[in-house]
């Protein structure tokens, strides 16, 4: 009897120490479920642009998803996204002439990011795109081409309100960095 005791000690022991230290790390906040979690970053992806293809014939029922706009109408979208924050190093605002507190934004592409715009100005030359921020549809989008290869600014000419505008801006760079983890941060 005193052995089993002793075993069913040992083996609890065990299971405890190597379980690791992350779980059995948790506080009363997490436990209740009033303490949000931060990424080991420090930093929450904020004001994310994402640009869906708008589908015309819904057919494919798991890469699309019905869509309520804000006047009403109900638009079915890829859910795969053509383009996203995670392509954009920097953002700059333009104000809109004519229109005081709205900006288009001046977006600088990484590589990659302007090869998916080359890309996706070229396959959806003649239609037009759902802009989502922050996974909420924000407006109607017809892609503009680049100017030249080797520019790295693209203008999305779309009219974001101030609030909008100054939050894409200010957490671009936050959200690159974010979806893009120097090597180091991570050991």
């Amino acid at each position: 009897m005193v052995r089993k005791l002793l075993m069913l000690c040992l083996m609890a022991f065990l299971t405890a120490a190597f379980c690791g230290c992350e779980a059995v790390d948790l506080t009363w906040e997490e436990i209740l479920g009033t303490k949000t979690k931060q990424n080991e970053f420090g930093h929450q992806p904020k004001y994310v642009i994402s640009l869906h293809q708008i589908v015309d014939y819904p057919r494919a029922r798991e890469i699309e998803k019905r869509i309520t706009t804000f006047d009403g109408k109900e638009i079915f979208i890829n859910i795969n996204q053509f383009f996203s924050s995670s392509d954009i190093v920097d953002a700059k605002l333009v104000p809109v002439e004519g229109k005081k507190h709205f900006y288009n934004i001046l977006m600088k592409l990484k590589h990659g990011g302007r090869l998916k715009w080359i890309t996706l100005t070229m396959n959806f030359k003649h239609e037009r795109l759902a802009l989502f921020v922050d996974g909420v549809f924000y407006a109607y989008y017809k892609p503009q081409r680049l100017i030249s290869e080797d520019d790295s600014w693209v203008l999305l000419k779309i009219d974001f309100d101030e609030v909008t505008a100054r939050g894409i801006q200010k957490n671009a760079r936050k959200n690159y960095e974010f979806f893009h983890p120097s090597p180091s941060r991570l050991f």
